[in-house]
């Protein structure tokens, strides 16, 4: 590999407006997860977070070596939704990154920075992807949830990721 080029991993958790670089330890196991779904037209957030594989492809001319070539995984569609929401509603970085770290409160994993995970940890993490991609959340979003509205007339646990994202968007800005 060439010695400037970054992995693709390291160059998905160091995208600038994510803000996820203290978080490399949860970043590889959300990255070891293959993103799976089961509301119709979740499959465009799948292709939003595989879109990232051409932007890398651009910036440095090498498909990237993925864990899962046809599937995304569950980093890249958090990643991917977030950029979608920047281009949706003209979020500015502070805010992108401030929108990743909302997804990390949301699934309680926010305490768990650092570059090494423990087992117990490690499980931890999937089991929250599991609520989540389950849709074993509140119907408004909590308790596992990417985007939580209290109080909103919408059922989350039935709802794809994007009307969530517009739920949301009304609710927090």
């Amino acid at each position: 590999m060439d010695q400037d080029k970054p992995s693709y991993l390291n160059w998905l958790v160091n995208l600038k407006d994510v803000g996820l670089s203290e978080y490399f330890g949860v970043c590889k196991i959300l990255h070891s997860i293959p993103f799976k779904y089961t509301i119709y037209l979740d499959e465009d957030r799948e292709a939003d977070g595989m879109e990232l594989r051409e932007s890398y492809y651009a910036e440095f001319g090498d498909y990237p070596i993925v864990p899962f070539p046809n599937q995304a995984s569950f980093l890249e569609v958090l990643i991917g939704m977030v950029h979608m929401f920047e281009n949706w509603s003209d979020l500015n970085p502070d805010q992108s990154t401030k929108l990743m770290h909302t997804f990390f409160i949301n699934l309680n994993i926010q305490d768990l920075s650092g570059k090494r995970l423990t087992s117990e940890e490690e499980r931890y993490v999937k089991s929250r992807v599991n609520i989540m991609m389950n849709h074993e959340y509140s119907a408004d979003g909590s308790n596992g949830g990417l985007y939580i509205v209290p109080n909103t007339n919408k059922d989350f646990t039935r709802c794809n990721l994007y009307h969530q994202m517009v739920e949301y968007d009304k609710y927090a800005y």
